[in-house]
């Protein structure tokens, strides 16, 4: 009796539309597993909770962390595109003041340069994982605009980290693109 060659087929199917969507960051914007690549605060996972306003981001990393340790060291950020441009508008920064994790927006200007136009809500969640809060009201969002786009830059300063500092970046080409709440 021979097999039916569609479930073979079938699970090929399914296991290459698997992969070809495990590199496509708009897949499930609420979760972003990013791989264990860089020395540093490598990031793991970026978890978006956007369902109740404001929207938090909590960025795990694959490596445990202290908050004197980061002391101007260590650095989190994500970068909001809201107008469809080629750069991000917006970045909001956590970073550690040497006694607890603090937070900053900022508009960066067509002319490259970043203005800090507010402060924002962070804390550290666990011994790896910090969230920030980021309101969307504090940003310009493009007129007829339906989501907005972000991805997660993390920097750290080390002797370890190739000319002394180490990035890393999730998703790393491209960005999240995230749906306007209603």
């Amino acid at each position: 009796m021979t097999r039916p060659k569609i479930v073979p087929l079938m699970a090929l199917a399914c296991a290459f539309g698997v992969l070809a969507l495990s590199g496509v960051a708009s897949a499930d914007p609420s979760v972003l597993t990013d791989p264990n690549d860089s020395t540093g605060l490598d990031v793991s996972r970026v978890t978006l909770a956007a369902d109740v306003p404001p929207p938090v981001w909590t960025i795990r990393t694959f490596r445990s962390w202290t908050i004197p340790k980061l002391w101007d060291r260590g650095y989190f950020m994500v970068e909001l595109d809201t107008s469809g441009g080629a750069a991000p508008e917006y970045r909001a920064v956590a970073r550690s003041n040497g006694r607890r994790m603090v937070g900053a927006l900022y508009h960066i200007r067509s002319d490259g340069k970043s203005v800090q136009i507010g402060k924002l809500r962070t804390n550290k969640v666990d011994a790896k994982s910090l969230s920030i809060k980021v309101p969307l009201s504090k940003l310009a969002i493009g007129p007829d605009r339906t989501s907005y786009k972000w991805d997660v830059l993390t920097s750290y300063t080390s002797a370890k980290c190739a000319q002394g500092v180490c990035f890393d970046r999730a998703p790393d080409t491209g960005s999240v693109e995230q749906p306007l709440p209603s």
